[in-house]
């Protein structure tokens, strides 16, 4: 778990690389900077592109964070974070989340005002109330990315076919013993990842015709 702990915060540093946002070019050296230090970030927040706050000895989300009005990129994997509030509806220009904690139960309904956000990093664990959250994944409108990896799935919850903007889904890393039957309902999805699953190799080859780029 700690191996894929640092991978998803190494990936933090690697989202995007588009240099443009509404039409204005931004300075490359200051849209790939990284602020892993809150203090810092807190004294030019419209010039924060990208934000880690992995480190940060918090139990809960810093409202502050409604003052990054151009914050792209966003990390947040953190085992003491319990909740998001609704400060996050702030963030217009979010376009990758990653979210990954031991203790999130829920996500915040106003998730559904994140109009730009296309990518997410999700886990989930005992504490997660997984249909809840894929309630309220389904109304966020350009999400087209979803991570769902290292969460010892077993398998998905019944109403996750609602996700129909999904484009790409990432299931790697769990305890899945098929290819769940919820990705039927997917008629958007292009690639599916279930590689380190416990799927038998009979039944990987049930889906060479899948419609779909599954990795195995």
């Amino acid at each position: 778990m700690k191996q894929a702990f640092y991978i998803l915060l190494f990936s933090c540093f690697l989202f995007g690389s588009s240099p443009f946002i509404m039409g204005q070019t931004i300075d490359s050296v200051q849209y790939k900077k990284v602020y892993t230090n809150f203090t810092e970030a807190l004294k030019e927040p419209t010039k924060v592109y990208r934000l880690n706050l992995s480190k940060m000895p918090i139990d809960s989300f810093p409202i502050d964070l409604s003052k990054f009005k151009n914050l792209q990129y966003l990390c947040l994997n953190n085992d003491q974070i319990e909740f998001i509030p609704r400060e996050i509806e702030h963030l217009q220009n979010l376009k990758g989340l990653e979210l990954v904690g031991e203790n999130l139960k829920t996500l915040p309904t106003e998730f559904s005002d994140l109009k730009n956000l296309e990518e997410i990093y999700l886990n989930v664990n005992k504490k997660t109330d997984f249909t809840q959250n894929v309630n309220v994944l389904s109304t966020i409108p350009k999400l087209t990315i979803l991570h769902l990896e290292n969460g010892e799935l077993v398998e998905l919850p019944g109403n996750f076919s609602i996700l129909t903007h999904l484009e790409k889904l990432y299931l790697n890393d769990n305890k899945l013993t098929d290819v769940p039957e919820q990705i039927n309902g997917l008629n958007n999805l292009k690639y599916l990842d279930m590689q380190r699953n416990k799927i038998p190799p009979i039944k990987m080859s049930n889906y060479q015709n899948f419609g779909l780029r599954v990795k195995f």
